[in-house]
């Protein structure tokens, strides 16, 4: 994979995890119901992520420890 595309990824990644916030705090001040169900179905998906890169994450900084 050459540079330009893991850079894009990364973006990519970066601005989905940013737009948990705002899009959250449009759909209380608009009260939208489009963007409530948009936001519910893609928070899901980036939440899951999370929690599984964070745990991944614990995981490996607990072997890395034991390794020493």
């Amino acid at each position: 994979m050459n540079i330009s595309k893991r850079l894009t990824k990364k973006k990519k990644v970066k601005a989905a995890y940013i737009l948990l916030f705002p899009v959250n705090l449009y759909m209380d001040y608009f009260a939208s119901d489009f963007l409530a169900a948009a936001w519910w179905s893609y928070m899901r998906i980036i939440i899951t992520t999370s929690h599984v890169f964070i745990s991944a994450s614990a995981f490996l900084i607990v072997a890395a420890a034991f390794e020493r």
